[in-house]
């Protein structure tokens, strides 16, 4: 259902009884801010969560998405829920 077309905005159809809606959103995370907290690399954020720093500073960048896995990894460094860390930004809009 959901298609990626760019890096961080998704776009997704839900279907209602009265019309079609979409939803363009865009994943909007903290990673840099927590790692400041933190007193934490990229690097070291990598090694604890299984992924390269380019990866993590892929993501922070905002240049790619993490897989739910991954993302769930990132909160449980930082022990916080998932939320904290990733948020989505969007409108609903009518068709």
């Amino acid at each position: 259902m959901g298609k990626i077309h760019r890096p961080g905005v998704i776009q997704i159809r839900c279907i209602s009884y009265f019309s079609f809606y979409i939803v363009n959103a865009i994943i909007r995370n903290n990673i840099r801010r927590f790692r400041f907290d933190h007193s934490m690399t990229q690097e070291e954020l990598a090694l604890r969560t299984g992924v390269s720093r380019q990866t993590v500073m892929s993501i922070e960048r905002g240049q790619t998405n993490p897989s739910i896995l991954l993302a769930c990894k990132i909160a449980m460094v930082f022990g916080v829920p998932v939320t904290e860390v990733f948020f989505i930004e969007g409108k609903l809009a009518p068709v």
